[in-house]
């Protein structure tokens, strides 16, 4: 599925100077099912600037590459977004699009669950906006038949928003971050230990306070590697 779309405005922001061309996005999400309820999401964002994208076809994917590496392509002028996330480290933007995804999963599980429950094959979806959905039920149906019915529902939450075994545990860059947030956690408790040998002194104290605030924020950090919950009506 891939979004192609201009960002609209504010309604609170001033309007731009006549003839400013819209800036689009272009967002791509491959879905492959793997197993009956489950499918491996691959996300990944297109070119961004005044200029509207084309749309990317699975048929040609030589050509679109071949676009985006193009002189007239690289001139688009990028986002304040798209450049703080350049600077973003891959494992955080990991994190970022796992909280993204988890917004909806709880709410798309369930969904299917009641599906199964009326014996249902589809929703009654008619605005143009929803077709997408429509179009990926009617390929899952054509194509993928021998998945079988779906498991029971999950309901522990700690499961269904399992981040570590869903994403953590195979992703290289992850695995790294963990283990640089280990390297640098025994390295706090190393200084924190030599600053509390000489507490009498102000220097000293500050530094070990910075420690233990330092640890605190590398384990929360940390976890966010396992899972984080997501309830919609705590998010305004």
């Amino acid at each position: 599925m891939s979004y192609a779309a201009p960002f609209e405005p504010k309604p609170t922001a001033p309007p731009p100077p006549p003839g400013t061309p819209p800036r689009w996005f272009n967002l791509t999400v491959v879905m492959v099912p793997v197993a009956a309820g489950w499918s491996r999401a691959i996300v990944f964002g297109g070119p961004s600037g005044n200029k509207a994208p084309k749309p990317v076809n699975a048929d040609d994917a030589s050509g679109a590459a071949a676009e985006a590496s193009s002189p007239e392509g690289s001139k688009a002028k990028k986002s304040l977004v798209s450049l703080i996330f350049a600077l973003l480290p891959v494992w955080l933007t990991h994190l970022l699009s796992c909280r993204f995804l988890d917004t909806d999963l709880a709410f798309l599980h369930y969904q299917e669950q009641e599906l199964q429950r009326r014996q249902r094959l589809d929703y009654y979806m008619p605005a143009p906006a929803d077709r997408p959905i429509t179009a990926i039920r009617q390929w899952v149906r054509t194509y993928t038949p021998s998945l079988g019915p779906l498991p029971p529902p999950i309901l522990e939450r700690s499961r269904l928003l399992d981040r570590y075994t869903q994403h953590v545990s195979h992703c290289v860059h992850c695995q790294r971050a963990i283990e640089g947030i280990g390297v640098w956690k025994r390295r706090t408790l190393l200084v924190l230990a030599l600053s509390l040998l000489g507490c009498q002194k102000l220097l000293l104290r500050v530094l070990a306070a910075a420690c233990v605030g330092t640890f605190g924020v590398l384990r929360a950090i940390e976890a966010q590697f396992q899972w984080q919950d997501f309830k919609h009506y705590t998010n305004h």
